[in-house]
């Protein structure tokens, strides 16, 4: 598990990278649904309460939405 620091320094080099790179909505939509047909053959759901999925969930949507 991540602590509370790194996830900052994380999401901080996250932003960072965001600016530097633009890629279109449809180029975002086809590395999400890569990457979430990559989490579905690892069947790495089933450990995943339904609340951490609502937060995971909340955070694709604002990755999604700053590249629009």
């Amino acid at each position: 598990m991540l602590k509370k620091r790194e996830i900052q320094v994380l999401e901080k080099f996250n932003r960072r990278q965001l600016k530097k790179t633009k890629i279109s909505f449809r180029q975002a939509q086809k590395i999400f649904s890569l990457m979430h047909q990559e989490f579905l053959s690892l069947k790495a759901y089933k450990n995943i309460g339904p609340l951490e999925t609502i937060d995971t969930e909340i955070k694709l949507a604002k990755i999604l939405n700053s590249l629009r």
